[in-house]
């Protein structure tokens, strides 16, 4: 049974660790956008612009990977259920 007690908190510590980096990259888009719209005539606009392309990509990266984290975790925990449910 501890066993289960903590896969569960892994699972939920990934959780919370995605919806995270989810809520950063969004708060990334946001910030990025309006700063397009405010700062439309600036002279160096294209080298923010690639900065701040560079760390979403990033971010997006780390994202997906939490997202299939969080996949395998749960169909693990899901077989893991139906087994003792077997049992």
């Amino acid at each position: 049974m501890e066993l289960l007690l903590v896969m569960w908190s892994i699972w939920g510590a990934v959780v919370l660790l995605f919806a995270a980096v989810k809520l950063y990259a969004l708060m990334l888009v946001r910030a990025n956008s309006s700063q397009l719209v405010l700062d439309g005539s600036s002279q160096n606009l294209p080298a923010q612009q690639a900065a701040e392309t560079a760390k979403l990509n990033k971010v997006r990266s780390a994202e997906r990977v939490l997202l299939w984290a969080v996949l395998a975790i749960t169909a693990i925990l899901l077989v893991n259920h139906v087994t003792h449910m077997i049992k």
